[in-house]
Protein backbone atom coordinates (compact mmCIF):
# COMPACT_ATOMS: atom_id res chain seq x y z
CA UNK A 1 0.00 0.00 0.00
CA UNK A 2 1.31 3.46 -0.89
CA UNK A 3 0.66 6.57 1.11
CA UNK A 4 0.22 9.70 -0.93
CA UNK A 5 0.63 13.04 0.76
CA UNK A 6 0.35 16.59 -0.48
CA UNK A 7 3.36 18.81 0.10
CA UNK A 8 3.89 22.16 -1.59
CA UNK A 9 1.29 21.23 -4.24
CA UNK A 10 3.16 18.11 -5.37
CA UNK A 11 2.25 14.51 -4.62
CA UNK A 12 4.88 12.46 -2.85
CA UNK A 13 4.48 8.70 -2.92
CA UNK A 14 5.94 6.83 0.02
CA UNK A 15 6.19 3.06 -0.33
CA UNK A 16 7.60 0.24 1.76
CA UNK A 17 10.94 -1.13 0.63
CA UNK A 18 13.89 -3.16 1.81
CA UNK A 19 17.45 -1.98 1.28
CA UNK A 20 20.83 -3.19 2.50
CA UNK A 21 24.48 -2.31 2.27
CA UNK A 22 25.53 -3.23 -1.26
CA UNK A 23 27.24 -1.63 -4.24
CA UNK A 24 23.94 -0.49 -5.71
CA UNK A 25 23.19 1.77 -2.73
CA UNK A 26 26.77 2.84 -1.85
CA UNK A 27 28.83 5.84 -2.95
CA UNK A 28 32.55 6.46 -2.55
CA UNK A 29 32.70 9.79 -0.74
CA UNK A 30 35.87 11.67 0.30
CA UNK A 31 37.82 8.50 1.12
CA UNK A 32 34.83 6.96 2.87
CA UNK A 33 31.86 4.85 1.84
CA UNK A 34 28.31 6.14 2.26
CA UNK A 35 25.42 3.69 1.90
CA UNK A 36 22.03 5.30 1.38
CA UNK A 37 19.59 3.20 3.40
CA UNK A 38 16.74 5.74 3.47
CA UNK A 39 16.83 8.89 1.34
CA UNK A 40 14.85 12.08 1.40
CA UNK A 41 13.25 11.08 -1.89
CA UNK A 42 11.90 7.98 -0.08
CA UNK A 43 10.37 9.97 2.79
CA UNK A 44 9.10 13.13 1.17
CA UNK A 45 12.16 14.93 2.56
CA UNK A 46 11.35 14.09 6.17
CA UNK A 47 14.44 12.02 6.99
CA UNK A 48 17.45 10.17 5.62
CA UNK A 49 19.53 7.32 7.05
CA UNK A 50 23.02 6.48 5.82
CA UNK A 51 25.74 4.06 6.89
CA UNK A 52 29.15 5.76 6.95
CA UNK A 53 32.33 3.68 6.78
CA UNK A 54 35.67 5.42 7.20
CA UNK A 55 39.10 5.42 8.78
CA UNK A 56 41.26 8.08 10.46
CA UNK A 57 41.92 10.99 8.11
CA UNK A 58 38.60 10.65 6.25
CA UNK A 59 36.63 12.91 8.62
CA UNK A 60 34.77 15.94 7.27
CA UNK A 61 35.93 19.44 8.22
CA UNK A 62 34.13 21.14 11.12
CA UNK A 63 30.66 22.19 10.00
CA UNK A 64 27.02 22.77 10.94
CA UNK A 65 23.66 22.15 9.30
CA UNK A 66 21.14 24.91 8.67
CA UNK A 67 17.96 22.87 9.17
CA UNK A 68 18.90 19.26 9.83
CA UNK A 69 19.19 17.60 13.18
CA UNK A 70 21.81 14.86 12.97
CA UNK A 71 21.84 11.65 14.99
CA UNK A 72 24.99 9.54 14.91
CA UNK A 73 24.96 5.91 16.07
CA UNK A 74 28.36 4.23 16.23
CA UNK A 75 28.28 0.60 15.10
CA UNK A 76 31.99 -0.22 15.09
CA UNK A 77 35.08 1.66 16.27
CA UNK A 78 35.36 4.83 18.29
CA UNK A 79 35.23 8.55 17.61
CA UNK A 80 35.96 11.73 19.51
CA UNK A 81 33.33 14.42 18.89
CA UNK A 82 33.68 18.16 19.45
CA UNK A 83 30.66 20.29 20.27
CA UNK A 84 31.56 23.74 21.67
CA UNK A 85 33.89 23.08 24.60
CA UNK A 86 32.68 19.47 24.98
CA UNK A 87 34.85 16.53 23.91
CA UNK A 88 32.86 13.29 23.83
CA UNK A 89 34.19 9.79 23.16
CA UNK A 90 31.57 7.67 21.43
CA UNK A 91 31.81 3.92 20.89
CA UNK A 92 29.67 1.04 19.64
CA UNK A 93 26.02 1.28 20.64
CA UNK A 94 26.29 4.93 21.67
CA UNK A 95 24.33 7.77 20.09
CA UNK A 96 25.21 11.42 19.61
CA UNK A 97 22.39 13.85 18.82
CA UNK A 98 23.42 17.15 17.21
CA UNK A 99 20.66 19.77 16.74
CA UNK A 100 20.65 21.91 13.61
CA UNK A 101 22.79 25.01 13.87
CA UNK A 102 25.26 23.31 16.28
CA UNK A 103 28.85 23.35 14.97
CA UNK A 104 30.52 19.96 15.26
CA UNK A 105 33.59 18.00 14.28
CA UNK A 106 35.04 14.60 15.02
CA UNK A 107 38.11 12.41 14.82
CA UNK A 108 37.97 8.70 14.12
CA UNK A 109 40.08 6.99 16.79
CA UNK A 110 40.04 3.38 15.57
CA UNK A 111 41.58 1.80 12.43
CA UNK A 112 38.09 1.11 11.05
CA UNK A 113 34.84 2.86 11.80
CA UNK A 114 31.13 2.42 10.98
CA UNK A 115 28.18 4.51 12.06
CA UNK A 116 24.64 5.30 11.07
CA UNK A 117 23.84 8.93 10.28
CA UNK A 118 20.21 10.01 10.50
CA UNK A 119 19.23 13.44 9.21
CA UNK A 120 15.87 15.10 9.88
CA UNK A 121 14.72 16.66 7.64
CA UNK A 122 16.71 15.17 4.75
CA UNK A 123 19.14 17.37 2.85
CA UNK A 124 22.59 15.96 3.52
CA UNK A 125 21.91 12.80 1.54
CA UNK A 126 21.87 15.02 -1.55
CA UNK A 127 25.18 16.52 -0.47
CA UNK A 128 26.81 13.09 -0.07
CA UNK A 129 25.54 11.99 -3.50
CA UNK A 130 26.80 15.16 -5.18
CA UNK A 131 30.21 14.93 -3.47
CA UNK A 132 30.64 11.22 -4.20
CA UNK A 133 30.36 8.71 -6.98
CA UNK A 134 28.99 5.17 -7.19
CA UNK A 135 31.32 2.86 -5.29
CA UNK A 136 33.23 0.20 -7.23
CA UNK A 137 33.90 -1.88 -4.10
CA UNK A 138 32.72 -2.08 -0.50
CA UNK A 139 36.34 -1.81 0.70
CA UNK A 140 37.89 1.50 1.76
CA UNK A 141 40.61 2.69 -0.60
CA UNK A 142 44.04 3.69 0.68
CA UNK A 143 44.56 6.22 -2.12
CA UNK A 144 41.15 7.92 -2.30
CA UNK A 145 40.88 11.69 -2.25
CA UNK A 146 39.78 12.94 1.18
CA UNK A 147 38.60 16.37 2.32
CA UNK A 148 42.16 17.24 3.38
CA UNK A 149 43.37 16.65 -0.22
CA UNK A 150 40.40 18.01 -2.15
CA UNK A 151 39.28 21.39 -3.46
CA UNK A 152 37.76 23.04 -0.38
CA UNK A 153 35.75 25.52 -2.46
CA UNK A 154 33.90 22.71 -4.21
CA UNK A 155 32.82 21.21 -0.86
CA UNK A 156 31.83 24.68 0.40
CA UNK A 157 29.70 25.35 -2.70
CA UNK A 158 28.00 21.93 -2.69
CA UNK A 159 27.48 22.17 1.08
CA UNK A 160 25.79 25.56 0.76
CA UNK A 161 23.38 24.13 -1.81
CA UNK A 162 22.38 21.38 0.66
CA UNK A 163 22.38 23.37 3.92
CA UNK A 164 25.80 22.29 5.25
CA UNK A 165 28.12 25.14 6.22
CA UNK A 166 31.83 24.57 6.65
CA UNK A 167 33.65 26.65 9.21
CA UNK A 168 36.59 29.00 8.68
CA UNK A 169 39.79 28.49 10.69
CA UNK A 170 38.82 31.45 12.90
CA UNK A 171 35.34 30.03 13.57
CA UNK A 172 36.89 26.63 14.40
CA UNK A 173 39.25 28.14 16.97
CA UNK A 174 36.40 30.01 18.67
CA UNK A 175 33.92 27.10 18.57
CA UNK A 176 36.24 24.24 19.55
CA UNK A 177 38.98 25.34 21.94
CA UNK A 178 40.10 21.71 22.45
CA UNK A 179 40.09 20.68 18.76
CA UNK A 180 43.59 19.82 17.44
CA UNK A 181 42.78 20.92 13.89
CA UNK A 182 41.36 19.61 10.65
CA UNK A 183 43.34 16.88 8.93
CA UNK A 184 45.10 15.68 12.08
CA UNK A 185 45.07 11.89 12.38
CA UNK A 186 44.30 11.08 15.98
CA UNK A 187 44.33 7.39 16.88
CA UNK A 188 43.01 5.90 20.08
CA UNK A 189 45.76 6.05 22.73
Amino acid sequence: MNLQTEKNSETIVQANYKRRTDLESTYAYMGSLMTFLVEGRDTGGQSALMEYRAKPGNEPPPHWHEVEDETLCVLEGEMEAYLSDQVLRIGPGEILFIPHGEPHAWYILSPSFRMLIMATPARMDGYFRQMGQPAETLELSDDAVTYAMSDAQHAIDVGAKHGTRFMTPEQIKRAFPKYAGFGVKKLNP
